[in-house]
């Protein structure tokens, strides 16, 4: 971002090398960021997937599905790269909204995370102007989220809902109620959701994602 609103405009010539020196100190303090405690972030899913251990996967027979344990959950370690400034996750912390269907979407699925953890209402995780789109999303997939997790048990052949990690959990029952109420075209559903998948969760997650969805929206096509 370039300082200044005009080329005529310059910055002053500094005085010294010792005002020079003075200057560069001040900016770097200034663009030093402090670090966060690891209480602070330990519930983001963002934190957690980069820092995934065996531990966090459930292995049946050959196959490896992601999950996230209650220890992955809560596990603090140091940041391996630079935390999403749009992130707001801090335990049961206030959501900021979001603009657009996509950011909606992540914006409900934060939503739906922090409820499913922490079992607040919905209303109390939001701050700021509410986002419609968001809310609404949020409000019609918890209100049906037993029944949305039971389509996904049934469609799936390893795994029952209640024993997906919180994030794929909920991705899932984004993507079901988008493909039942059909409120977008199936093929957005499920790119939606993969999206999603692949952002805050794992590679392995999406294709999770992918295989169930797929399913339920070839049965939402032949009913």
């Amino acid at each position: 971002m370039r300082c200044g609103s005009s080329r005529s405009k310059a910055f002053p010539r500094l005085a010294s090398s010792r005002s020079t020196s003075s200057h560069r100190s001040r900016s770097r303090a200034a663009n030093t960021r402090p670090r966060r405690s690891p209480s602070s972030w330990a519930s983001c899913p963002r934190s957690q997937d980069e820092h995934r251990s065996p531990s966090a996967r459930v292995h049946r027979g050959n196959q490896v599905s992601p999950v996230l344990s209650p220890s992955s959950r809560e596990r603090g370690e140091p940041l391996r790269s630079p935390h999403p400034s749009s992130c707001s996750w801090a335990g049961a912390q206030p959501v900021s909204p979001q603009t657009g269907r996509r950011a909606g979407r992540r914006t409900a699925l934060f939503l739906l995370y922090q409820w499913d953890l922490t079992g607040q209402p919905l209303a109390s995780l939001y701050e700021g102007e509410p986002d419609e789109f968001a809310t609404e999303l949020a409000g019609a997939v918890s209100a049906r989220a037993e029944d949305l997790d039971r389509r996904v048990t049934e469609s799936s052949d390893e795994w029952a809902a209640e024993r997906m990690g919180t994030l794929e959990r909920n991705i899932l029952r984004i993507g079901v109620y988008e493909l039942e109420e059909r409120t977008v075209p199936p093929e957005v559903a499920i790119n939606e959701a993969v999206v999603l998948a692949k952002r805050y969760a794992s590679d392995d997650a999406a294709r999770l994602v992918n295989g169930i969805l797929g399913k339920i929206a070839r049965e939402e096509a032949a009913a």
